[in-house]
C-alpha cells in the first residue's frame, strides 16, 4: 500500500500545481487587458495604411524589458535599415512601448475579434503579405493572421518548461500549426519544444542563431575566441553548429 499512497500524492501535487499554473495564466491575461485599457494614447485606428510592398506585419507578445521584446526591437531596426516598414501588434504594453511606436505603427487588440477587424481592415491595402512573431506566445493570434492571408515565420525561445509552467502549450501549438516557418535558436531548444507537440513540423523547422544586441561593445567582440572560450567552459566541441 505504500507505493500506492506515494504516486497518490503524487499525482495530488502535480494537479495542484496544474490549477495553480492555470490561476496564474488567467491572471495575467485578465492583468494584460487592464494594462491595455489603462495604456495612455492608445491608438485605435483600424483604418492605417500600410506604406507600400516592404510593409511586414511584426507581433511581439509583449513590451516589458525582457529578452524576447528587446530581441524584437533589434529586428526591427535592422530590417528598417534594409528598407522595410512596420505595422506592429503588441499584445501587452510596458516600458518599450515607446521604442516600438517609434519603430512602426503600434495596435495593441483587446481580443482575437479586436484584431481580426483590425487585420480586415490593413488587408483592404493587399501591401502586407507576410508576418513575423517573436515568441512562441504569439500563437494566441496565429489562427486570426492566418486566416487574414498572411504568411507567418515565428521564432520560437521557450523551453518546455517554462511553455508548460505558463499553460502557453496550446499557443505553441497553434504558432507550429499555422507557421509557414519555425524559427528556432538552437537544436536544444527545438528538442524540448517537439517533444511537447503530437504532430511532426520538422518540415517547417529552420535553426538560426538570436540573441540580444545590446552590448555597446558587441561589434569589437571576436566571435571565433568567445566561441571556443564557451565551448571549452561547456566541454562541448567548437566546431559544431548548434
Amino acid at each position: 500500500m505504500k507505493p500506492f499512497r506515494i504516486i497518490l500524492v503524487s499525482d495530488i501535487l502535480d494537479m495542484m500545481t496544474r490549477i495553480i499554473n492555470r490561476m496564474k495564466f488567467l491572471y495575467r491575461k485578465f492583468r494584460r487587458l487592464v494594462r491595455i485599457l489603462r495604456q495612455e494614447s492608445l491608438p485605435r485606428n483600424y483604418d492605417i495604411c500600410a506604406k507600400d510592398d516592404n510593409t511586414i506585419l511584426f507581433v511581439a507578445h509583449s513590451a516589458q524589458q525582457g529578452g524576447a521584446p528587446m530581441l524584437g526591437c533589434n529586428i526591427i531596426e535592422n530590417l528598417r535599415r534594409k528598407g522595410y516598414s512596420f505595422v506592429i501588434i503588441l499584445m501587452e504594453p510596458g516600458p518599450l512601448y515607446k521604442e516600438y511606436n517609434e519603430l512602426g505603427y503600434v495596435f495593441m487588440p483587446l481580443s482575437r475579434y479586436d484584431l481580426k477587424r483590425f487585420l480586415n481592415r490593413l488587408k483592404k491595402n493587399k501591401t502586407i503579405r507576410h508576418c513575423l512573431a517573436n515568441s512562441s506566445l504569439t500563437g494566441e493570434y496565429a489562427e486570426v493572421i492566418s486566416q487574414c492571408g498572411l504568411d507567418i515565420v515565428t521564432l520560437v525561445h521557450e523551453m518546455d518548461k517554462t511553455i508548460l509552467s505558463c499553460c502557453v502549450l496550446n499557443y505553441l501549438e497553434d504558432a507550429m500549426e499555422y507557421s509557414k516557418k519555425i524559427v528556432f535558436p538552437s537544436s536544444v531548444v527545438l528538442n524540448s519544444c517537439i517533444k511537447l507537440l503530437k504532430k511532426d513540423y520538422l518540415n517547417k523547422v529552420d535553426i538560426r542563431p538570436q540573441g540580444i544586441y545590446r552590448w555597446p561593445m558587441v561589434e569589437f567582440v571576436n566571435k571565433s575566441r568567445a566561441k571556443q572560450v564557451l565551448a571549452e567552459r561547456l566541454g562541448i566541441d567548437s566546431s559544431r553548429n548548434t
